[in-house]
């Protein structure tokens, strides 16, 4: 599940460094883990001459980690785009970003009276801190991000992170926790995945395709349905599209109550329902062809042999 980023931007000397510490500080106070990803405009060594890492790079590995006891370094011989480093970060509660001041995620600017900061240029600023003799508003815009704004994009990214289709793997666990909350006494886990006999044929691969605009509608759609009959359930539903091969996973679903009764009613009404009104659609490659076996109920034919929406969502 995606976490919540913050950016601090400034210039040189502006106080992001004080700022984003004091903000670990009362992260790391609440038992969250954090990362914080710095831009550094002027070029940075993680490594000196004549070391054996320096060494193994000057001789042409892409890739170099170094590691100890208290340390491990991850050293890599190119430049990453912000959200390419976000992406590489995992097993954090929040990541704080020092830099990259074009990039829209929500920002807190750290300025002096004295710098014209062109703050119309900038997106998503939800702060803005003066570091002179009085530091306006530092305490409360400290405050405000690590309680109010932390709160509520935890539960923004949440909501978001219900229903998906999604090209890359599912992560079941990441999925679950969408749907846990201390009132929930029972969490049903359904996974859906790539078998290799199908009525006596043997199945090589599947690839799948999605309106996934619609799909997500609709996804929406069911998760109404579920609370009209089950009023105390959470749903969580993420479908895989794109190449899948034998035991990949295909569809999770994820259902808590107080209750394990209605969990796993509205888990099995979810599946039932997602084969009846979501546009997906299963090609099926066998040991002697390949064949769109139409809807995920296997009832509707393609008289051009493929169905007319593509796999991202563009009608052909």
């Amino acid at each position: 599940m995606r976490v919540p980023v913050l950016q601090i931007v400034g210039y040189k000397n502006s106080g992001k460094t004080t700022f984003i510490c004091s903000l670990i500080e009362r992260f790391v106070a609440k038992s969250l883990r954090v990362a914080v990803v710095k831009h550094d405009a002027h070029g940075f060594k993680v490594d000196q001459p004549n070391t054996d890492s320096w060494k193994h790079r000057d001789a042409g590995a892409a890739v170099t980690l170094v590691t100890a006891e208290e340390a491990t370094a991850h050293m890599i011989d190119q430049a990453n785009s912000l959200d390419e480093s976000i992406a590489k970060i995992s097993d954090v509660d929040v990541i704080l970003v020092e830099g990259f001041k074009d990039a829209d995620y929500p920002k807190i600017v750290c300025t002096k009276k004295e710098e014209a900061l062109d703050l119309d240029s900038l997106k998503q600023v939800i702060g803005i801190i003066e570091f002179d003799a009085g530091i306006h508003g530092y305490h409360d815009i400290l405050r405000l991000v690590s309680e109010e704004w932390f709160t509520r994009e935890q539960l923004m990214i949440k909501e978001q992170s219900r229903f998906a289709i999604s090209k890359r793997p599912l992560e079941p666990r990441s999925i679950q926790a969408v749907v846990e909350h201390e009132g929930a006494g029972a969490v049903v886990l359904f996974c859906g995945t790539v078998r290799e006999w199908t009525k006596g044929k043997r199945t090589l691969r599947l690839f799948y395709e999605a309106y996934p605009e619609m799909a997500i509608r609709q996804l929406h759609v069911i998760a109404a349905e579920i609370g009209e009959r089950w009023n105390d359930v959470r749903i969580a539903i993420h479908h895989r599209v794109g190449r899948l091969e034998i035991g990949e996973l295909a569809v999770v679903i994820a259902t808590s109550s107080p209750h394990r009764k209605a969990a796993y009613e509205a888990n099995e009404y979810a599946i039932e329902r997602m084969k009846q009104i979501v546009p997906i659609w299963k090609k099926e490659y066998w040991e002697d062809g390949e064949v769109w076996v139409g809807d995920q109920l296997g009832r509707s034919a393609y008289p051009d042999g493929q169905p007319n929406v593509g796999v991202i969502g563009e009608k052909k």
